[in-house]
């Protein structure tokens, strides 16, 4: 998995975001994982959604209380990440979600 901010800090709930792993992320969330728990670099699970460009996951956190503007150490949010990795539908689904 290429992402940025893998290392110390992650939760189970990360990498299973980021490997898009829904059932798993859905066992997380069901059993009171907090959908926006900072990592690495301080990025929260739907930033991982974002840099995966996995739409899908991305509604499912937010559906879950995940914040849409959280920002990470570096003060990017998901949406940032989804436009620098150039995924669109993505993108455009946090756009709707922002506006």
């Amino acid at each position: 998995m290429s992402l940025p901010f893998c290392g110390p800090g992650n939760t189970p709930l990360h990498y299973a975001v980021a490997g898009g792993f829904y059932f798993i992320v859905d066992l997380f969330v069901q059993n009171g994982a907090n959908v926006s728990i900072k990592g690495a670099g301080g990025c929260p699970p739907l930033t991982f959604a974002a840099l995966r460009g996995l739409t899908y996951i991305g509604k499912y956190l937010l559906d879950n209380g995940a914040e849409i503007e959280q920002r990470a150490d570096r003060e990017e949010t998901a949406l940032m990440w989804a436009s620098k990795r150039g995924h669109l539908p993505m993108v455009k689904f946090l756009l709707d979600k922002v506006g």
